[in-house]
Parts: C-alpha cells; sequence; structure tokens
C-alpha cells in the first residue's frame, strides 16, 4: 500500500501533466493495477477501471520541479 505521500506526489504529476494543467486543481483516480482492464477491440489507450478512489490536487510547478528533478539523481 502506497504511502499517503507518494499518492499526493504521483496524483500532482499526473495532473501536470493532464489536460486539466491549466486548472488550479484536478481530481486524480488512482487504482491497483488489476482493477484496470481494457476492453476487448477498444482503441488504443482506452481502458476502464473499478475499485477506484480519487483525490483532489494542487497543481504547484515548484513541486513538480522538484519530484522531476529528484528522480534524475
Amino acid at each position: 500500500e502506497p504511502s499517503k505521500e507518494s499518492i499526493l506526489e504521483s496524483a500532482s504529476i499526473a495532473g501536470f501533466y493532464s489536460k486539466a494543467r491549466q486548472s488550479t486543481k484536478v481530481e486524480v483516480a488512482y487504482i491497483l493495477a488489476k482493477n484496470v482492464k481494457k476492453p476487448k477491440g477498444a482503441k488504443q489507450g482506452l481502458v476502464t477501471i473499478t475499485n477506484y478512489k480519487t483525490i483532489m490536487v494542487k497543481i504547484d510547478e515548484d513541486i513538480i520541479k522538484r519530484l522531476l528533478d529528484e528522480d534524475t539523481i
């Protein structure tokens, strides 16, 4: 089970790279991989999700830059 901090940081990065990037807050769904399914015959990238939770995060570019810089170390 990921920590609350890991979920918040991951959701911030997902929101930053989403279509909602210009919003101040974005709702992000998080889920276990086993609950993500690709319907048969569906277009590439289309999936269905079950048993998910959502979190509202504020998109803060300073936090995003810090997190992305940590990954390159």
